[in-house]
C-alpha cells in the first residue's frame, strides 16, 4: 500500500465515527485536536511516507480521550541529537508505538523497520536493542489489539488487509 491508499483507509475507518482526518503532506508529523470551529481532529504525516502515516496513525490508536484532546497528544518532543539517556527515554515512550505500527505494516504489506528518531552513530547499539525489544513486545501488543482498548486499532488492521 502506499501513503495515499493507508491514509484512505484511515478515513474511511475514522472520519465518521471519530471526527478524525489522517492528512500527508506536513513537514513534520502533529495532532490537532477538533475544535468547534472545525469539528474535525487532523493527523499530519509527512509527505509520501508510508511509514509516517502507520507510525502516526499508531500513535492516534494508543492516545487515551484526554491525550487526543491536546495538541500533539500532548507529548513534549526532543530534537535530535539526544542525550543517551534522551535516546533511552524515547525508545521507552516509542516501543508500544512502534510495536503497534509494526502490525498495521505488516497488514498493509508496509516494509517496517524501526525508527530511532535520531541518526547518532553512537547509538547504533541502542537501536540493535530496540529493534529487538519491538519484535519481543508484539504478544503484548496482540493482547492489546484484542482488548477492548484495543477497538481502534484493530478496526484499523483490519480494514488495511481488505485494503480499498
Amino acid at each position: 500500500m502506499d501513503q495515499k491508499e493507508i491514509i484512505e483507509v484511515f478515513n474511511l475507518c475514522f472520519l465518521e465515527s471519530e471526527r478524525t482526518r489522517l492528512q500527508g503532506d506536513a513537514e513534520e508529523p502533529w495532532y490537532q485536536p477538533y475544535t468547534k470551529d472545525d469539528g474535525v481532529a487532523v493527523l499530519y504525516c509527512r509527505s509520501d511516507y508510508p511509514a509516517s502515516a502507520l507510525h502516526e496513525a499508531a500513535h492516534w490508536c494508543l492516545a487515551t480521550t484526554k491525550q487526543r484532546e491536546l495538541d500533539d497528544f500532548g507529548f513534549s518532543y526532543i530534537q535530535p541529537p539526544r542525550t543517551l539517556e534522551q535516546q533511552k527515554r524515547f525508545f521507552e515512550l516509542e516501543l508500544q508505538v512502534q510495536s503497534l505500527e509494526a502490525l498495521f505494516a505488516n497488514a498493509a504489506d508496509v516494509e517496517f523497520r524501526v525508527s530511532a528518531d535520531s541518526f547518532d552513530a553512537a547509538h547504533t547499539t541502542l537501536i540493535e536493542k530496540f529493534a529487538k525489544s519491538v519484535e519481543a513486545f508484539e504478544p503484548k501488543t496482540r493482547a492489546w489489539l484484542a482488548s477492548v482498548a484495543g477497538s481502534r486499532a484493530r478496526l484499523f488492521v483490519q480494514a488495511l488487509g481488505e485494503g480499498v
